[in-house]
């Protein structure tokens, strides 16, 4: 059955908005509503099932609070983790204030470990430290170890989990190794070539990889042509190198120029989405927050500005007054102004 039909704009919050073209389905959503209004769990659970993380987080944005908190009770049990870096921020403390802090922890622990960090990065200070509180020492090291590098920068955007094999690997060995590999990334497009340093010297895309004979080696089929980035990089500068080299994957390394993790394309297209943006809430004097804030809230915050527009529109409205006689003769010459080139048309024609 289905439910959904793709959304072109993810983050519209209106649902009179919404058609049956894109975007949430009215009556789906009405459905759901119902569903929660009258506790009935095995109908919500028959609606929501299958439905996509995306979509699930499309869902969760367009339900008031506490639809979305009693939604998220009832199928807290059975919660993707990807649906988390969906959200938004507002959102995501709806849904961890629903769930509990060790539920939610755990979830971060089926996350890539670039999502984690995108997400803990946006709590506040207070439940950062209860959450680091009750994670596993070593997915806190792992985070934290993210959270060092600011916020606009290509060390939030590294993912951990990569496939990395020596150069005099042959292709059998290296897709006998990925066969049998227990901790591999959900999703990868290349494997990266390393010296004994563990230093990153080419790649090899998967397609490639696949098409090789078995006692090649690594080193003959290697792509030596690497951008690499460094964790420092603000991350507008990685995303215009992405779009000029049309790269999938960069990898990450150290000062040392040790390879550390990777920044795939997924990140980047969030990186080009949250700029643009971020660019026109500032031409339209917002913020992204302002979209999921109280009317009194976004008041608030505003106010500076529905101050300086009345006060300008005030001084406009009195220039107008002074010069109010000029401005009735330049009505009554608008007028005439065609009257007049008609007439010495005409004459220069009978000339």
């Amino acid at each position: 059955m289905a439910k959904y039909i793709y959304q072109k704009n993810r983050h519209r919050t209106d649902p009179a908005s919404l058609d049956d073209s894109f975007g949430l389905d009215v009556g789906f959503l009405n459905q759901v509503r119902e569903s929660l209004l009258r506790d009935n769990n095995l109908l919500l659970h028959e609606l929501i099932d299958g439905l996509h993380p995306a979509d699930m987080a499309d869902l969760l944005e367009h339900l008031s609070q506490e639809d979305c908190s009693q939604l998220v009770l009832s199928i807290s049990d059975k919660f993707n983790p990807d649906i988390l870096p969906e959200l938004d921020k507002l959102v995501r403390e709806t849904v961890l204030l629903a769930m509990g802090l060790e539920k939610f922890a755990n979830l971060l622990r089926y996350l890539d470990s670039d999502d984690a960090v995108y997400i803990v990065g946006l709590l506040g200070l207070k439940e950062r430290e209860a959450l680091f509180s009750v994670l596993p020492a070593s997915d806190r090291i792992q985070i934290e170890g993210g959270l060092r590098y600011g916020a606009d920068t290509a060390g939030r955007l590294i993912q951990r989990e990569l496939v990395a094999v020596p150069g005099y690997w042959s292709v059998g060995e290296t897709i006998d190794y990925l066969r049998s590999a227990k901790r591999l990334p959900d999703e990868f497009y290349v494997v990266f070539i390393v010296d004994p340093h563990h230093h990153p010297i080419g790649l090899v895309r998967l397609d490639r990889l696949l098409q090789a004979k078995r006692p090649i080696s690594m080193s003959d089929i290697i792509s030596d042509d690497v951008e690499v980035v460094l964790p420092e990089m603000d991350r507008e500068d990685v995303a215009y190198l992405f779009r000029q080299r049309d790269l999938v994957t960069a990898p990450v390394v150290d000062k040392s120029g040790r390879l550390i993790g990777q920044i795939t394309f997924d990140d980047i297209v969030d990186v080009i989405e949250e700029e643009v943006q971020e660019d026109a809430f500032k031409l339209a004097g917002v913020g992204a927050d302002n979209l999921y804030s109280a009317v009194l809230e976004t008041v608030q915050n505003r106010f500076s500005w529905l101050v300086l527009n009345l006060v300008t529109a005030i001084a406009a409205s009195f220039v107008i007054s002074r010069f109010q006689a000029e401005i009735e003769k330049t009505v009554a010459l608008a007028v005439l102004m065609p009257i007049i080139e008609a007439v010495v048309i005409k004459s220069g024609s009978a000339t």
